[in-house]
């Protein structure tokens, strides 16, 4: 294949990715996204050249590159370095998968090959979700987040549903389309095409005009203030960050609501159990007493540690038998204090991947290209802050794409105390 039509082709399927993807994409340019790639796999996999494995890896990586900036640039905003890294990597693995079929395609049947393919994406996706180098912001099934009334069925599925949707139709497209440039006939095909596309957008359209809310109504406040999040928020006091709380109640006139802040509203970084952690917590509960109110907020936790048999994997060390845990963390106050420390944790902005391996290895490069300051802690075990009128789940941030881990929340009935959540 000339270098010409591969770029064309590679650069193509990149930009259909990105056209799609929310939050201001199209999401029909998904159902057409991957054919470009297909062509180009199958081009290769039909020529004798030299190197073709090679040429195939860098446009499809060339590829995939385009999608991942495209649609997580913003990252730069947070850490030049962590938008590089997550880019890079998450683009190779992609890369490999497409690998993996071109590999697979040579040894089985077709429909075989077609059917690994899907599985192999499939279970990437799955374990894109558990490991250290997780980043499921590009989950395919995650395309339609913007258009749930297209996806009700994904409370059977779950997100991979809309991965295998996505895998089927464009597969089947690039097969009516090769078709029909060797003047084959795809009847079969094109009806088979209409059906995945059509039966499943009116059943679940049915369930979404049809849905009825039913529970109980609930009074909160929801305060979002207009600042810089990267910038001019790391500049106010948390003593002015509780003024501000303190004339958004008295000036709305909230009352006997449950108030939410956002992620690190707190933003100075306070010590657990501190004095002036213990201040804090003393001056919100006076004004929740004084207005009947709740608050829940975004809030730095810190821990210094002097001993190093109560070190954690993610302990950073500060000095001579010196450590520091740093937590972004969510935080209610109410007749009593309760914490959580985000466990789904951003790579390369708030953590580096397997630590114990890598920074032996590359040492503080993260400092060095202007990554994180200091790997984030985490909580292994989630737990719901409890009160008389609400069961809450501390989602914070990147945790929301973890459909299955979110879940976990609602299938304990018990919700586990915060003694056995830490």
């Amino acid at each position: 294949m000339k270098a010409k039509k591969a770029f064309l082709l590679s650069a193509l399927s990149g930009l259909l990715f990105v056209l799609a993807w929310p939050v201001n994409g199209q999401p029909l340019f998904i159902f057409g996204a991957f054919v470009p790639l297909l062509f180009l796999e199958d081009a290769f996999a039909n020529t004798s050249a030299k190197k073709a494995r090679w040429k195939l890896f860098a446009w499809t990586y060339f590829s995939f590159l385009i999608w991942n900036i495209g649609v997580t640039w913003w990252l730069i905003n947070a850490s030049l370095f962590g938008m590089l890294f997550a880019n890079l990597c998450n683009s190779l693995f992609f890369t490999l998968l497409i690998q993996l079929f071109h590999w697979a395609k040579k040894r089985m049947p077709l429909r075989s090959a077609y059917l690994f393919l899907i599985v192999s994406w499939l279970a990437f996706e799955k374990f894109h979700l558990s490991w250290d180098f997780s980043w499921p912001w590009l989950i395919f099934g995650n395309v339609f987040s913007e258009n749930t009334w297209i996806i009700q069925w994904y409370e059977y599925t779950g997100v991979f549903g809309g991965t295998l949707w996505v895998l089927v139709t464009n597969i089947l497209l690039f097969k009516i389309y090769s078709n029909y440039l060797k003047g084959v006939q795809s009847k079969r095909l094109i009806y088979t095409l209409i059906s995945i596309l059509i039966i499943p957008s009116i059943i679940s359209f049915g369930i979404y005009k049809t849905f009825e809310e039913d529970g109980e109504i609930k009074n909160i406040s929801i305060v979002q203030p207009n600042v810089d999040p990267y910038s001019e928020k790391y500049s106010i006091t948390n003593n002015d960050n509780l003024n501000y709380l303190k004339n958004i109640i008295e000036e709305n006139k909230i009352e006997n609501s449950l108030i939410l802040f956002p992620e690190t509203f707190f933003s100075e970084g306070v010590q657990i159990n501190s004095y002036y952690y213990n201040e804090l917590s003393n001056k919100i509960r006076d004004l929740n007493s004084k207005h009947k109110n709740e608050i829940f907020s975004g809030i730095e936790l810190y821990e210094v540690l002097y001993d190093s048999t109560e070190l954690k994997e993610f302990s950073n060390k500060i000095g001579d038998n010196r450590w520091i845990n740093v937590y972004n963390s969510a935080i209610y106050f109410n007749d009593k204090t309760d914490y959580y420390h985000k466990s789904k944790l951003v790579v390369g902005v708030e953590k580096m991947p397997y630590r114990n391996i890598l920074e032996p290895i590359l040492g503080q490069v993260l400092l060095d290209f202007g990554g994180l300051s200091l790997t984030r802690g985490f909580q292994k075990r989630r737990h719901a802050f409890k009160s008389s009128n609400y069961n809450i789940s501390p989602i914070i941030c990147y945790e929301s794409i973890y459909g299955e881990y979110l879940t976990d929340y609602l299938k304990d009935a018990r919700y586990r105390s915060y003694s056995e959540g830490k």
